[in-house]
């Protein structure tokens, strides 16, 4: 059979899809019908025995085997850890993996031997995420620990646009995480001589190479060399990754094909110069790309580069020529095999697509640029062919296209490559002196080439952002590729049934599926309010139908805690950019709490606003620090009060809250109550007013009917008296909400909107909830359950 891995891996990748997709309730009809269907289709198998069916036969098998392995494997991994998700308790298991070492924290893939409940300890199975501050005593591969904390189940998507921390998770094989500064070393496990002897030479492999950057270079440059040459991002700085992205050069930070192919190159040169024969030198290289693989912990562009390689070297050793489109499905289906959840993964889907496009568009590129000088059109043909696949998984998942990515691609792929062969001679560390020369020069060159990015991206229209559509712009963009680049007939042998209705309707459906794709991005979006999920905390963003965004509090973490989550940054950031909003009219904020306020700071330093709106000042330091970065940034900041109101086209803001010159004794109760008003659509948002705030609003005889009520304070016990709800006497309650130690929502609360039969919306069940306002119509969509 001709490509018979590239059909067995579309059989697999549609099973996988088919079960990732399918409904809950369903799952245990599902895997009965297809294990009578695969019986039936052994049966068939065997009496057929023709060559005509076993094809379909063996495709359908192998469909419908993915769908079970797909959920075998999801069960397998949650098991265990299902039941204690939230519980405080100790565990004891060993370090699988190196660690990934930051600059105040340290995480751990642990392998769990035994979880200690009601005084005993009981055997437990699977990998799970430890989390510890501080990097100065590291614990290695192979240390058996005992360590302490809270269970977590990790949250799938809960926002548009952010990132599915639960699949991120799976496609590392882990699926708890756990938070512990209670960590002791027991003892030593062992995985066989063999294994450990490998791991820890390839352990040792890395650490050597980071010293020796680390000691040489700069940091932030010794960072990013480790992500050039192991693939390791977790020290580059974040401000530095997203201008890589938007450049379209971040690729370079993904250890591939180019590290693979360099390493097994200079290898099996270097053992010309011992006579042995050819196949011996081909097996000793592959041994040293496989150590390497290890140490790039065998991401999926690695490994898919090494069993590519590998398929390659043997079919040359044999005398056996291979097909590249089957070796590609060959490394996908094993890839796909070790961990199903690899195929929602980013690094897996862009090395496939890039590799994928190579094969089949540089033949065609290097035929369209043959006029030009042979070093530009290699250049040009290979970042096309690369990217001509991944332009609308890089729309789906960062939401913009970077004009300027093939011109960064031409200039900086080069000098990056040269810097990569600069830094892998460096861990040989014969002369020092020598050595360290070379550092210093691809310090320069990585200096300058990130510089002429940062300046580059800053032109107007470099980043263009891209609304997130869904799925069917994507699939007419492939639609166009596959017309535009004649597939079909290529791939149809002539005189085939088909052919003639392909040629005939081809350029019909090319402008059709063209025509589709202008109306879907340039039809008029109705008026949305989302609610976002923040956690303990409140945000919503007001899309208008012109594509311009009011932000009515940011959520956030206080100040004092570390780590690396930002809310503005991984929560609103992402999500502004799935609907395609770069321009902010105005950020409102209710109070100066952290969790309403913190998360704006990022949207303030990194986009255009033209209005900062607050109301009563604030003794916290936060507010200093928002008015400082508003000035800074030439934002109009204005103070409200009760009594103003302001209109941006059709849509009202009524101000109810604070009152003009009263002297509020808590600060919560000097909120922002703003009324808004689109068409007879009204929303209250309430901040965190509690039971005083609204018992002045109600003295004040204020109008506060709303459709839509959000509930002060998170839902608190302090906030939402029954006279206050009946005054708004809403259809639907939002509770914007998070795992808090404040019990909210407060029961009491609950039963109070249940009983007024008011619709309740909860974000921390829910995730994000959005009210898409038509002229005749409201839909209401969460991330959960729509």
């Amino acid at each position: 059979m001709y490509r018979f891995f590239l059909n067995v891996t579309i059989a697999m990748i549609t099973g996988y899809l088919t079960a990732y997709f399918l409904p809950d309730a369903g799952r245990f009809f599902y895997y009965f019908a297809s294990i009578f269907i695969l019986i039936s289709l052994s049966l068939l198998f065997y009496y057929l025995n023709t060559r005509k069916y076993n094809h379909i036969i063996l495709i359908t098998a192998v469909f419908l085997l993915s769908l079970l392995y797909f959920h075998y494997y999801e069960l397998k991994m949650q098991n265990d850890f299902i039941d204690y998700n939230g519980q405080e308790l100790e565990l004891i298991g060993y370090i699988k993996d190196f660690p990934e070492v930051k600059s105040n924290e340290v995480i751990y893939s642990i392998n769990t031997l035994y979880i200690k409940k009601d005084s005993t300890y009981k055997r437990i199975k699977g990998i799970i995420r430890l989390k510890t501050v501080g990097n100065k005593n590291l614990f290695n591969y192979g240390d058996v620990l005992r360590f302490k904390g809270k269970i977590r189940i990790p949250k799938e998507r809960t926002n548009p646009g952010s990132a599915d921390y639960k699949a991120v998770m799976l496609q590392k094989g882990i699926f708890a995480t756990i938070f512990s500064r209670e960590i002791e070393k027991i003892g030593e496990y062992n995985e066989g001589l063999l294994r450990t002897y490998i791991y820890k030479v390839a352990y040792n492999l890395r650490e050597h190479y980071r010293k020796v950057l680390q000691s040489n270079l700069d940091l932030k440059f010794s960072s990013v060399m480790m992500s050039v040459i192991f693939g390791i991002k977790s020290n580059v700085d974040s401000e530095l990754l997203k201008e890589m992205g938007e450049g379209g050069i971040i690729h370079v930070l993904a250890a591939s094909g180019l590290n693979v192919g360099i390493i097994y190159t200079a290898f099996y040169s270097l053992l010309n110069f011992i006579k042995i024969k050819r196949s011996i030198k081909a097996y000793i290289s592959l041994f040293i790309v496989f150590i390497y693989a290890l140490a790039a912990n065998f991401s999926p562009p690695v490994f898919r580069a090494f069993i590519m390689l590998l398929i390659m070297v043997l079919g040359n050793i044999i005398n056996r020529r291979s097909d590249p489109v089957n070796n590609l499905s060959f490394a996908a289906f094993l890839v796909l095999i070790f961990n199903p959840f690899l195929l929602f993964s980013i690094s897996f889907q862009f090395s496939f697509l890039a590799t994928l496009g190579l094969i089949l568009f540089y033949g065609y590129f290097k035929r369209m640029f043959s006029f030009l000088p042979n070093f530009l059109n290699t250049t040009f043909s290979t970042t096309l062919s690369a990217q001509i696949l991944l332009i609308p998984f890089l729309i789906y998942y960062f939401h913009y296209i970077s004009l300027v990515s093939i011109f960064t691609n031409i200039i900086i792929v080069p000098i990056i490559s040269f810097c990569l062969l600069i830094g892998l001679i460096s861990g040989i560390n014969i002369f020092p002196i020598f050595n360290s020369i070379l550092l210093k020069l691809s310090e320069l060159l990585l200096k300058y080439s990130l510089m002429f990015n940062s300046i580059v991206i800053k032109f107007p229209y470099a980043v263009v952002p891209v609304e997130d559509k869904g799925l069917l712009p994507l699939i007419l963009y492939y639609l166009i590729i596959a017309i535009l680049f004649d597939f079909p007939n290529n791939m149809l042998s002539k005189g085939n049934y088909y052919i003639y209705y392909y040629k005939k309707f081809k350029v019909t459906t090319l402008i059709l599926s063209i025509l589709l794709i202008i109306f879907i991005y340039f039809q008029k979006s109705p008026l949305q309010i989302t609610f976002l999920d923040v956690g303990q905390g409140d945000s919503c963003v007001i899309k208008t139908e012109d594509n311009k965004a009011f932000i009515i509090d940011g959520g956030g973490t206080p100040g004092y805690l570390t780590g690396d989550f930002d809310t503005g940054k991984d929560i609103l950031d992402p999500f502004l950019k799935s609907k395609g909003l770069n321009n902010i009219e105005a950020l409102i904020i209710s109070h100066f709490d952290d969790d309403h306020a913190r998360g704006l700071l990022y949207i303030l330093k990194n986009y255009k606003v033209n209005y900062l709106i607050y109301g009563a000042r604030s003794s916290a330091m936060l507010y200093d620090e928002i008015i400082r970065v508003a000035i800074k940034k030439n934002v109009k900041v204005l103070s409200i009060t009760g009594g103003d109101e302001f209109k941006y086209r059709n849509i009202k803001f009524e101000v109810l809250n604070p009152l003009k010159k009263y002297d509020y004794k808590d600060e919560n109760d000097a909120s922002i109550v703003l009324k808004m008003d689109y068409k007879g659509f009204k929303i209250l948002f309430t901040g965190d007013l509690s039971v005083e705030g609204e018992k002045l609003l109600l003295q004040q005889k204020a109008d506060l009917k709303a459709n839509v009520l959000k509930v002060g304070h998170h839902g608190s016990r302090t906030s939402s008296s029954q006279e206050f709800v009946k005054a708004v006497s809403p259809q639907f309650a939002v509770i914007s909400v998070g795992e808090n130690n404040f019990g909210h929502p407060s029961e009491d609360v609950l039963n109070l909107l249940k009983k007024q039969k008011i619709s309740i919306l909860r974000t921390d069940e829910l995730g994000a909830i959005t009210f898409k306002i038509f002229d005749n119509r409201i839909r209401i969509e969460t991330m959960r359950d729509n």
